[in-house]
């Protein structure tokens, strides 16, 4: 068996960012806007595109309680901002994950 790494904070705020702010097309294994924060982030385009589609479950849905902890509380606390102060967040937890990565 494969053993599975949880997703930081840092991950989940990035991720939440990704999710609000850019396009549901680009939010697919496929794309290349996903592919690159899966090298940002050391994961498969996988493992984004699922955790992608576990924060749209648990946004758009009457609630998600098979999510990852970690994630439903990132998604509480960070969904409270405004679009800049969460731009702002996402940046500075990318730049903790990758300092030479670049929101797109």
């Amino acid at each position: 068996m494969t053993s599975r790494l949880r997703y930081s904070q840092d991950e989940w705020i990035v991720l939440y960012y990704y999710f609000h702010n850019l396009p549901e097309r680009t939010q697919t294994d496929s794309h290349t806007i996903l592919q690159g924060f899966a090298r940002d982030f050391g994961r498969t385009p996988g493992s984004i595109d699922a955790s992608m589609r576990n924060i749209k479950a648990y946004v758009t849905g009457p609630g998600f309680p098979h999510g990852a902890s970690a994630m439903r509380s990132t998604v509480d606390r960070y969904s409270k901002l405004t679009r800049a102060a969460l731009k702002n967040a996402a940046r500075t937890a990318l730049a903790r994950i990758n300092p030479t990565a670049k929101l797109p």
